[in-house]
């Protein structure tokens, strides 16, 4: 197992947001990232599908990192109202049927194929179901650093 830091698993996960492996395929090289509340999470070293659960302004952050949104498999309704009108016109393919509300339809979320699921440091109940169901789920806070919109940003770079 490889271990990095939050900012190199970023660049990682964001130069790869990657495919689930057929099953019986050999084992895929992992890393451990460590998400807002202190959590190591186990992740494929290369991932092309990922999903922005309920952290809304995550799933931008993530299409402008990422050089466009084509390793976004899905994302919340909420992060699509604001995005639609953004400079990726391609983010109207990404899925968001498998939210209502806060509320994730993990069956739902299971046929997007995601290797990795961002969502809201501060929804425990999503997290819990998610973990539940063996889906890695890194938790983002929006809200850890009191509001600061940089420190928040560089947080995010970092995870």
């Amino acid at each position: 197992m490889l271990l990095m830091t939050r900012r190199d698993a970023l660049k990682a996960g964001a130069a790869g947001l990657g495919v689930l492996a057929a099953r019986g395929a050999a084992a895929e090289p992992t890393r451990v990232v460590t998400d807002h509340l202190g959590r190591r999470v186990t992740l494929p070293l290369r991932i092309d599908r990922a999903v922005v659960a309920d952290i809304y302004p995550f799933a931008s952050v993530a299409a402008i990192f990422l050089g466009g949104c084509g390793k976004l498999a899905g994302m919340s309704p909420v992060s699509m109202s604001a995005a639609r009108h953004g400079i990726y016109p391609d983010i109207l393919k990404v899925r968001t049927d498998f939210m209502t509300g806060d509320t994730v339809n993990v069956e739902a979320l299971l046929r997007l194929r995601s290797q990795v699921v961002f969502a809201n440091a501060s929804n425990p109940k999503t997290l819990a179901e998610l973990e539940a169901a063996h889906i890695p789920v890194i938790a983002v806070s929006a809200t850890k650093w009191n509001y600061s919109v940089i420190k928040t940003f560089d947080e995010w770079v970092m995870l």
